[in-house]
């Protein structure tokens, strides 16, 4: 899980200290935490999260450091288009009123 977690962090930073860095310091709030992530149901998905949220954090850092003031957000990241099709489709199922018999009203 460590080079999974690596690959994530450089995806996102796009340097290797940095990446490293930021696996350092997952593995930090895990070890801090430890006590209360007994109830995970999936830990990968959680570290995967909390590494997100950290790069997230550095790479605005960096941003900043290196006098980009006009940084807001991230740059949206790239998505296979069936996944755009198929999230679509379930919020238009969300958004589509039914009656209580089933048939849309």
């Amino acid at each position: 899980m460590q080079k999974m977690l690596y690959r994530e962090a450089y995806k996102v930073l796009g340097d290797a200290f940095e990446a490293e860095d930021a696996v350092q310091n997952l593995y930090v709030r895990l070890w801090e935490q430890m006590e209360t992530l007994d109830h995970l149901a999936s830990p990968e998905a959680y570290c995967r999260t909390v590494l997100k949220h950290i790069c997230i954090d550095r790479w605005r850092a960096i941003k900043a450091r290196d006098g980009d003031v006009e940084l807001v957000r991230l740059p949206k990241p790239m998505r296979h288009p069936r996944w755009n099709v198929k999230r679509r489709q379930s919020f238009s199922n969300i958004s589509s009123p039914t009656s209580p018999n089933g048939n849309s009203g």
